[in-house]
């Protein structure tokens, strides 16, 4: 029952991430094409969901789609042929990365850490892959800055990771990111959306391994 359970939650996030590519792009298109801005020809994306990333990134770049969830796969496929990219998929978690040491420059990860099993470890596995001065860049969805956001909040932690696959309303990534070996950490706030919508609150920037 839970293994079912499960299964129908993993379709039901990937049929909703589907649904929602245009209206991502309307909520996060110019802070993404920002923070997109000069990537490389090659690089890793942990977490890629439906692709509602690709759409950012130069024709011809070769992506190294991270998904556990096969039942998104498909459309990722056809969002790398829509916008021309190079695909790989590996269907591991972000824990768990068989890439090599030190082999990518860039990783890329958007609304990923708020639902992995360990945070911390999806953080050392980055750190690991990435080059020296390699870059992580990220936009994530965070706990609120006010006392009435995080109420809010964690008023509906529990029933809303129940509906969206685990997702945590209270994810920290900046104190996640305090207890890795990444020193230069340059995130910046935002609100991209008005603070009664509990994922309003986000930080997102470059994190460079040294």
């Amino acid at each position: 029952m839970i293994h079912l359970c499960r299964c129908l939650q993993k379709r039901f996030a990937a049929s909703g991430l589907k649904r929602l590519n245009n209206l991502s792009d309307r909520v996060y298109g110019d802070l993404k094409r920002s923070l997109f801005k000069g990537l490389p020809s090659r690089i890793v994306e942990i977490g890629a969901g439906c692709g509602a990333n690709f759409r950012y990134y130069p024709p011809a770049t070769q992506v190294i789609a991270v998904e556990p969830n096969l039942y998104m796969h498909a459309e990722l496929k056809l969002q790398a042929d829509r916008f021309g990219l190079e695909l790989e998929i590996i269907d591991q978690p972000g824990e768990a990365i068989p890439l090599p040491d030190q082999s990518y420059s860039v990783v890329v990860m958007t609304l990923v850490l708020c639902s992995v099993q360990s945070p911390q470890g999806v953080l050392d596995e980055i750190y690991r892959i990435l080059k020296c001065d390699g870059e992580l860049r990220l936009l994530e969805h965070v706990l609120g800055r006010t006392s009435l956001i995080r109420t809010y909040q964690k008023m509906l932690l529990y029933p809303w990771a129940t509906i969206f696959d685990g997702c945590r309303l209270t994810s920290d990534p900046a104190s996640f990111l305090e207890h890795t070996r990444f020193k230069n950490i340059d995130l910046n706030f935002r609100l991209l959306a008005p603070s009664v919508i509990p994922i309003a609150p986000h930080v997102y920037g470059k994190v460079t391994k040294q």
